[in-house]
């Protein structure tokens, strides 16, 4: 959720909340925290085209750190100074899952959860977190993608997945060793546990980007970012970013082959959760067993960190359209009214290389070398935390404390207006099976508040 300032939930008695619209499909009436509720009397609006933003939308490829030195060849080099002889794979981390997630947990229903109250979400099928997980207030989940966006068979090396990114919640206090931001990505096995059909494991990889030390050896930091959408395209994570650290400003790319495990290795230590990178010639990982390392970053360019609905976009969310040919990235813009001048962001459309060997995150350039939007479209609503489109209708989500609501629209038609979860995020098309279902996550902490959860779209 978007400012940070208004990261933590706040509960919100229903004497207090002010109603300000109807539900499509829904029996429960809407209601809204008042200030919310009087920003968001309008809304939502029709998906209208937004020619002039089009040239706003055009991406770099950045291959290079803070320090100007090219990632992959670090990867390469700090592959080969942890004596790690071949990457890991999907079903190595997947049969190595250390935490369990339950599947239709009663407590996401029930009075609390975040698909109840305020208004009961039309869920089909849900996941809550390991209490750990569930109950942390340091670390806050935000974009959901899965192998179902990787490939059209829907699977990577046989395997079905979903994977979700987190940002770490920076608490302001002394000798921290996440100061400045961190982020990783969790993978959830979608087959269950052998006898136990209601558990399911997930693992907890720390994302990275590798440097030199001022002694030109090989080291790597936590990526500082906000992690708000990810989409999993081929081998890759697209992980879009929009946090005040304005290096990192747009679509941030890792590369699966890169999947470091980095168990057993006599210069690593993987159980110090307090730091993180090589320390007196022992590499630390802040506890986690596997790392991945950023490949490079698509940034609109310039210094100054993005703006909302400025010439500099910001990238919130991401999504991916299948139905289209090829497919679509889908990205758009968080818009608080309440805090800076804005109606309601931008999305937009980037189309991807639909081949086995496409670069950089399969964005698609034209000669320039440069990634350019398709289309731009001014959003439904402020306050969007996620949007996706298949078949020419998008879906988007959007949350302001314990608000939240999902639209369905297609552009210049009424949207339809539906119940979201309590602090709902990215949004994720599963169609795993055949069966196409509409994802979310909620970002919370809590017993039944953290959640995965998936309704017919």
């Amino acid at each position: 959720m978007r400012p940070r300032s208004r990261r933590v939930f706040v509960g919100v008695s229903l004497a207090a909340l002010l109603a300000t619209s109807s539900l499509v499909g829904q029996s429960s009436a809407a209601s809204l925290p008042e200030t919310a509720g009087r920003q968001q009397a309008a809304f939502p609006k029709p998906l209208k085209l937004d020619k002039k933003s089009l040239g706003d939308y055009v991406l770099n490829w950045d291959w290079k750190n803070p320090a100007g030195n090219s990632y992959q060849p670090l990867i390469k080099q700090l592959r080969k100074r942890v004596k790690a002889k071949k990457y890991a794979t999907l079903p190595s981390l997947l049969d190595n899952a250390k935490h369990t997630a339950t599947r239709g947990c009663a407590s996401a229903v029930k009075d609390g959860g975040a698909l109840n109250k305020p208004l009961k979400v039309p869920a089909v099928d849900w996941f809550c977190l390991g209490a750990k997980d569930a109950n942390t207030t340091s670390w806050m989940p935000q974009g959901i993608s899965g192998t179902s966006d990787s490939s059209w068979p829907g699977t990577v090396n046989g395997r079905r997945a979903f994977a979700f990114t987190w940002h770490y919640h920076v608490p302001n206090k002394k000798n921290d060793p996440l100061e400045n931001g961190a982020s990783r990505v969790t993978f959830l096995n979608q087959a269950s546990v052998p006898g136990k059909p209601t558990k399911y494991r997930y693992r907890n990889v720390l994302m990275v980007y590798p440097l030199r030390t001022a002694k030109g050896d090989v080291t790597f930091r936590s990526v500082p970012i906000h992690a708000g959408g990810l989409v999993w395209f081929h081998q890759y994570l697209l992980v879009t970013d929009d946090s005040q650290n304005s290096f990192f400003n747009g679509v941030l790319v890792f590369d699966m082959h890169n999947l470091l495990d980095l168990a057993n290795k006599k210069l690593v230590n993987t159980t110090n959760p307090n730091r993180v990178g090589l320390y007196k010639k022992t590499y630390y990982t802040l506890g986690y067993r596997y790392v991945l390392p950023l490949i490079g970053i698509w940034k609109t360019g310039g210094a100054a960190a993005c703006h909302t609905e400025s010439h500099r976009p910001c990238y919130e969310y991401a999504g991916l359209d299948r139905s289209a040919s090829p497919p679509s990235l889908i990205t758009g813009e968080w818009c608080d009214p309440g805090t800076h001048p804005c109606s309601t962001g931008r999305v937009a459309r980037f189309r991807l290389v639909d081949t086995k060997t496409c670069r950089y995150g399969c964005l698609e350039t034209r000669k320039d070398g440069r990634a350019h939007a398709t289309r731009v479209y001014r959003q439904v609503s402020p306050y969007v935390q996620g949007g996706d489109s298949w078949g020419g209708k998008y879906q988007f989500t959007t949350s302001y404390q314990s608000w939240a609501r999902r639209f369905s629209a297609i552009p210049n038609k009424k949207p339809k207006t539906f119940a979201a979860g309590r602090g709902a995020q990215d949004l994720y098309w599963n169609r795993t099976g055949g069966v196409r279902r509409l994802w979310s996550l909620t970002e919370f902490p809590g017993k039944g508040n953290r959640v995965l959860y998936g309704v017919k779209p």
